[in-house]
Order: structure tokens, then sequence, then C-alpha cells
């Protein structure tokens, strides 16, 4: 609580003293800390609830009392670990605090990465004092890959514009550039515009939708085939199209807590 990142060491560095109010602190909670480390152990509970847990790691950083707290944490964490949530939401955020109070380094690499893949805005903190490095290297990896991805579609149609040694025919080219534009147009994937409010999981399923063109050249000497039925993207997007938006969307593997 005497760091920069609580308002109480902001006071202490600027006056050199501080007075310490903890009245929106949960009594219940804070008589749990009190009883661990006054070796109460009889009075110490080995289930808490999502809510008890977070607050715990809300205390536990704040009064720097994460070993005193020890085995608890892991013992607490034994009967919540299942409710971890694996999509973005409130709940998610409180994990990532939670697991880096605790050192559950599991946990935090499962819960960064979901955010990074599915988070459609900057992480929120809830009032919760996530260190910066944390929250900004979240939001920095997913505003790459999702950078990453959309320049790669936007190399892609350019290429579909200008080449002029095409791998098939101009025809198929032509056709490959205006379904690749419609695609793009129609799953509100444009380059130029902002698109950080897009997870990046939204995006790369957006993307794996797009459908192939239908054949355009003959099966058979005198006729040609339309066929109804979509083919793989690959020509659509190019090999390296594809290869860049699949390793932008595998990068994202979560933080580490060593």
């Amino acid at each position: 609580m005497l760091t920069p990142r609580w308002r109480e060491g902001q006071e202490l560095d600027a006056n050199g003293s501080m007075e310490l109010d903890i009245t929106d602190t949960d009594p219940n909670t804070f008589l749990i800390i009190l009883n661990i480390i006054h070796c109460r152990m009889a009075r110490v509970p080995h289930v808490v609830d999502f809510d008890t847990l977070t607050e715990l790691a809300v205390l536990a950083d704040y009064f720097q009392c994460h070993e005193a707290l020890e085995p608890y944490p892991s013992i607490w964490l034994r009967h919540l670990k299942n409710s971890v949530p694996s999509m973005y939401c409130r709940d998610l955020v409180k994990w990532i605090f939670i697991s880096w109070v605790f050192n559950y380094d599991d946990i935090f690499t499962k819960v960064t990465r979901i955010v990074q893949l599915h988070a459609d805005h900057d992480i929120s903190l809830y009032n919760l004092p996530i260190p910066e490095s944390i929250y900004s290297t979240i939001n920095k990896t997913r505003r790459v890959a999702l950078s990453t991805i959309l320049a790669a579609l936007k190399r892609r149609r350019e290429y579909l514009e200008n080449n002029d040694q095409p791998a098939c025919c101009a025809d198929c080219d032509s056709l490959y550039l205006g379904t690749l534009i419609k695609s793009m147009k129609s799953n509100d994937l444009n380059p130029e515009s902002s698109y950080f409010y897009f997870s990046v999981d939204t995006v790369a399923r957006r993307i794996s939708n797009f459908r192939q063109p239908p054949n355009i050249h003959a099966s058979k000497p005198g006729s040609v085939t339309f066929s109804t039925a979509f083919q793989s993207n690959l020509k659509l997007l190019g090999e390296s199209t594809k290869h860049e938006i699949e390793m932008a969307t595998s990068a994202l593997q979560g933080l580490d807590l060593s």
C-alpha cells in the first residue's frame, strides 16, 4: 500500500507521512487475513467464494502480505479454478488481478490470453490496481494483432489490384479482387477505419468465413462450371496472407508471471 500504485504511497512520497483509512474494507475478509497472520488457523476458511477471493487479493496487495497468507491462496484456488470464464468479461479481469497477486501462473497465462483474443476494446480495470505493465502489454499485443491482420488483408487487396502477372489469369484475379472487397465490406473490415472495437477472434473468424468464388474455367472442353460448393478460401486470400493472419493470432499466448 506504500507503493506509488496506491493513494497512500503517493501521499507518503509527497508529505513524508500518511494516515491509513480502511473504512471501505470488508471486515470479514480483513478478519481472515488477521487470523492467518496471528496463526488462528482454526478460524481460517478453506473455501471462499469468488468475491471474497477478489477482496482477499486486493487486501493482500494493499498490505503487501502475500507471503504471510501462504498456503491458503492455493487452498482457496482449488474450489474456484474451474469457474474461470472462457470469454472476456468483468470476472475475467478480476482473475487477472487475483492470479497476479497470488502467483497463479497457469491461470494468469490462460486469462490474459483470453483477453488478448476476445476483448473488443482496451482492457477495463474496474478500479483494480492491476500494474500498468500488465494491462498495457495486453492492450498493445491485441492491437498489434489486429493491425497485422488488417494490414495483411489490405496488402492482398492491393496485390490483386496491381498485379501484372496473375497466378492463373486476369479474369481470376478480377474475380478474387471483387470477392475480397465485397467480403471485407460485408464484414465491416475496412483497414482505413478504426477497427479496435473488434476482438482478434472475431476478425479471424470473419476472415475464415470468406468464401472462395466459384470456378470460372471449363472443367471439360466446351463447358464452363460455376460451382456452388464453396471451396477453401486459400486462393482468395493467398498463402502469404493466410500465414500472416494465422501467425498474428497464434502469437497471442497470454502473459507469463516469471
